[in-house]
């Protein structure tokens, strides 16, 4: 699943936020804490809404590339067989900034859906936040 995002704000300021994951973080409406584990390792705190119920766990996050404001990868196992690849892709565009999202899903086709819809939803409103910041 490929999403195109446009932030009406330079490129120094939005890449940051998808590089360093304390600042992802506060723009991340399901991450509530993020501690840095090791080098490029961090454990992410999240809670979600599965059929109106709350649902919390944590899983290790690999922030495995960085272009300075060209690319950030980011792979995670969120769950036992659910695996999670985040490619964003950055571009200057005069004094806004391009974002392509690349998500990747490795699971079983029914986890995969669920995961799919509740990765989509959560972050549109993630790119919302972000073209929301000061």
């Amino acid at each position: 699943m490929t999403i195109r995002y446009k932030i009406e704000k330079p490129i120094e300021q939005v890449y940051p936020y998808l590089s360093d994951m304390q600042k992802f973080m506060e723009v991340h409406p399901v991450i509530y804490k993020v501690d840095h584990l090791s080098g490029q390792e961090y454990l992410f705190y999240e809670t979600l809404k599965v059929l109106f119920i709350p649902v919390s766990f944590s899983y290790k996050v690999s922030l495995t590339k960085t272009v300075e404001n060209k690319q950030v990868v980011i792979y995670s196992r969120v769950q036992p067989g659910v695996y999670l690849d985040l490619i964003f892709d950055i571009e200057q565009d005069g004094t806004g900034t391009h974002v392509r999202e690349t998500i990747k899903i490795k699971a079983l086709p029914g986890i995969k859906q669920l995961f799919t819809s509740i990765i989509r939803k959560a972050h549109l409103r993630f790119f919302e936040n972000l073209k929301a910041i000061k």
